[in-house]
């Protein structure tokens, strides 16, 4: 460790480049869906490099008005505000040849003949980092992260031979990492195209030969219910504790679903408030819907609790019938067809939301209940197959942290 050096960023061969905040700063009416320079946009910047899923450019005449901010091969880019610390290398396999941060990011120009960029990109994303960032945030509505304030953020710098080493081991596990996620993308396109298949009947299984129809959702429901069902928005202020201790039952929100339920931060609720919400009590096999937000409409298939659990403001709980299989009715309704049943449903622009009665009456598919456990069958294999992929993901993740922890503290050397 003699030979490492531990400096700030300020004090190191880094330099900080901000983006241009001047009077030529792009408005709404300046982006284009296409155009000669990239203009990067906080989705653009991930925890795990870009995504240029949905991409905004402006004109060359605007490009050359402006004057910081714009990225040459081999920069790396920070995210400073909002959601604060994300980071993403400008390597050769980047295909846009002109790209410019937006005023919520930073540009980490790095000394190659001092600093292996790959290197630098690799300790952008370390736990080391990522805790050093935290305990510096400015603001809570908006965490910032002020370059003056992130000049006193520390870097370890072995010699650029170790830092080579090191980042071409890095390296390698992302390499890993990424050909598991393309599996998953083909296991994900596959399970598309069967839903496809077998939601529609072109293509049946053998056996099968019943009669098929549209019928309205409430045909196959037992029960819709959701959070206020409970009571008086006043009874719900009086009688509902919320607590992040863990307790008696679930407060299952849309994040918990997303997360996994149980994850770190988890709410729950005491026996009596989950006794008052009965009527949102979740058992598992429940088919839960958005009705409010940006999210609205997306369905989850409530998986069975370890806990008691009861369901959360803003979604709808929907339980199928004696003869409706929920998983066969979640694949539907969460299918092209049934989302585009579902978002006629939905009102308002600023915060768009679902119409209950409206969504009782849409259009889903009732096939003999024999093959509807047949295709959610198949299709459920297709979800365990992912899930299999996405913990090995988790788990060479977890493995790769803490490698990072090792090599970029010197604990282990190459």
């Amino acid at each position: 460790m003699n030979d490492w050096q531990f400096l700030t960023l300020k004090n190191s061969p880094i330099e900080i480049i901000d983006g241009d905040r001047g009077a030529n700063y792009p408005n709404q009416a300046d982006f284009f869906d296409a155009g000669f320079c990239l203009f990067l946009n906080t989705g653009n910047v991930t925890r795990n490099g870009f995504n240029f899923s949905n991409c905004s450019f402006v004109t060359e005449e605007k490009d050359r008005k402006l004057r910081k901010g714009k990225l040459q091969r081999y920069d790396i880019v920070l995210t400073t505000r909002g959601t604060v610390g994300n980071v993403a290398y400008y390597d050769d396999g980047v295909g846009f040849e002109n790209i410019r941060i937006n005023s919520g990011m930073v540009i980490m120009r790095p000394n190659r003949e001092q600093i292996e960029p790959l290197y630098l990109y690799h300790y952008l994303q370390s736990p080391l980092f990522e805790l050093q960032v935290k305990s510096f945030l400015t603001g809570s509505a908006q965490p910032q992260l002020p370059i003056g304030i992130m000049q006193l953020l520390e870097i370890p710098l072995p010699s650029l031979e170790e830092q080579r080493k090191i980042a071409a081991i890095l390296s390698t596990w992302d390499e890993a990492i990424g050909l598991v996620e393309q599996l998953i993308a083909v296991l994900g396109r596959r399970k598309q195209a069967l839903m496809q298949l077998l939601l529609t009947g072109e293509v049946r299984f053998a056996g099968f030969d019943g009669e098929w129809a549209e019928v309205e959702l409430q045909t196959q429901l037992s029960a819709m219910t959701d959070y206020v069902a409970n009571g008086s928005f006043e009874a719900l202020r009086l009688n509902v504790t919320v607590t992040e201790v863990p307790d008696h039952a679930l407060y299952v929100r849309l994040t918990d679903l997303r997360k996994g339920i149980n994850h770190s931060n988890q709410k729950y609720v005491n026996q009596s408030s989950y006794e008052f919400l009965s009527k949102s009590a979740l058992y598992g096999h429940e088919i839960l819907i958005a009705n409010i937000g940006e999210n609205v409409g997306e369905v989850i298939l409530m998986p069975i609790p370890n806990m008691p659990a009861t369901i959360a403001p803003n979604m709808i709980i929907m339980r199928a019938n004696s003869v409706t299989d929920p998983r066969f009715l979640y694949y539907y309704l969460s299918s092209p067809i049934g989302q585009r049943n579902i978002s006629v449903t939905i009102s308002g622009s600023g915060q768009p939301k679902l119409n209950k009665t409206e969504l009782r009456r849409i259009q889903t598919l009732k096939i003999p209940f024999a093959e509807q456990r047949k295709v959610a069958d198949i299709i459920e294999t297709c979800d365990m197959e992912i899930a299999a992929q996405l913990s090995i993901i988790d788990h060479m993740q977890t493995q790769k942290r803490g490698l990072m922890q090792q090599l970029l503290t010197g604990q282990v050397r190459v």
